[in-house]
């Protein structure tokens, strides 16, 4: 009996490992790809400013965004979570080890949806406008959140459902991964550029700390679909504060700026 446990034991660990390292695989085409394909001309010189100064010289619209953001980024959970929610559903009816296996394989495949329909959204971004294509990433995002608070609520364990949470989750990410630079280099003046995307890597980065602890809270004291409605209204604020930041007033006109017309 000992070896026959030891056995699955090994024959589990085995399996885990062949995920993990498929899910590796993206990240390491990601990095090639910039490695080969991506040309770095440089930039002329420009006049040096205080980082304060730099700070200031961001566009008031462009703040407005780096807003919505960072409220968006509040409810943006991890996808640790969502692996966590399939484990916590899934393992009565199939066991624990089963649950964290399929867990980890629809990691994987959120990763690969996310890697696939980069492409299809740069160039939708192109087409339909960029604003317009990533405040619809925002709200499939608040979307998901939703979902997933359904799936608790109502108690459901279906495979089908989860994978479909996980290939929407990996829709979302890629609309934020691909538009929101996008969005930013419309919006910056070239003398402010760097400090303008280093200000959104702080915003997202920022906001997605206080959304892991705060969902992680709220699953713990109060319930697992308490913790995804919280972070469902988080990130449907976030949208609605990214519709006023893009449409109202003069900021946005209803139009997309072209990046490369400068």
């Amino acid at each position: 009996m000992s070896s026959a446990s030891a056995a699955t034991s090994s024959e589990a660990e085995q399996r885990f490992r062949l995920v993990l390292w498929l899910a590796v695989i993206p990240g390491v085409l990601s990095a090639l790809s910039f490695a080969l394909l991506v040309e770095d001309r440089g930039l002329p010189a420009k006049r040096k400013y205080e980082f304060t100064t730099a700070l200031r010289r961001l566009p008031k619209a462009y703040r407005r965004y780096l807003a919505a953001v960072a409220l968006f980024a509040f409810g943006d959970f991890s996808p640790a979570l969502l692996m966590l929610a399939v484990t916590t559903l899934m393992s009565p009816q199939t066991g624990l080890l089963v649950a964290a296996q399929w867990a980890a394989w629809l990691y994987v495949l959120r990763n690969f949806v996310q890697t696939l329909v980069s492409l299809p959204i740069g160039f939708l971004g192109d087409r339909w406008g960029i604003r317009r294509s990533l405040l619809a990433g925002y709200f499939l995002g608040a979307a998901v959140g939703g979902g997933t608070a359904l799936v608790f609520a109502l108690g459901w364990n279906h495979l089908a459902v989860f994978a479909g949470l996980f290939i929407l989750s990996g829709a979302y990410a890629a609309f934020q991964e691909a538009l929101e630079p996008a969005a930013a280099a419309a919006m910056l003046p070239e003398a402010v550029r760097g400090v303008g995307y280093g200000s959104l890597g702080a915003v997202n980065g920022a906001g997605k700390l206080v959304s892991s602890g705060l969902v992680g809270w709220v699953w713990s004291l109060v319930s697992p679909a308490a913790a995804f409605v919280v972070a469902a209204g988080l990130m449907a604020a976030g949208s609605l504060a990214l519709s006023w930041a893009f449409f109202s007033s003069g900021s946005a006109g209803g139009q997309d700026c072209a990046a490369g017309s400068e």
